[in-house]
């Protein structure tokens, strides 16, 4: 099963603002072609990190994708799950965020239907501390 990542409004802002401000750069003469390349950059990073943010669960593992990067862990590996809101080390686009945490690996992540996220992992593993 696959559970939509959450994208906050402040990423949003963030995006928006970063666009605005090169694309306004852009009409300021001996900058275009730098600000249009940094455009182009910038919205080749930060675009995949709305599209392809998703959690997949499937029989025996759970893998995590948002934007160029991917992660999983086995489900019988997984020992507890919990809320943070944790702003270190995540590509999660919120601060709404989970923590998944393994014997050996911990990966976060964000959804936006956190409580059936709860409830059908908790019924893939019902070992999982929730």
């Amino acid at each position: 099963m696959r559970f939509k990542g959450k994208v906050d409004l402040w990423f949003w802002a963030v995006m928006l603002f970063g666009d605005v401000l090169m694309l306004g750069s852009v009409f300021t003469p001996g900058l275009s072609i730098v600000m249009m390349i940094s455009f182009i950059v910038y919205n080749v990073i930060f675009i995949p990190l709305v599209d392809r943010n998703y959690v997949e669960i499937s029989d025996d593992r759970l893998t995590v994708v948002c934007g160029f990067s991917k992660d999983s862990i086995g489900l019988s590996e997984i020992q507890d799950v919990y809320r943070t809101n944790n702003p270190v080390a995540s590509s999660a686009a919120s601060l709404d965020r989970i923590v998944i945490r393994g014997r050996q690996k911990m990966l976060m992540c964000a959804v936006k239907d956190r409580e059936d996220f709860f409830n059908y992992l908790e019924e893939k593993n019902p070992d999982i501390k929730i």
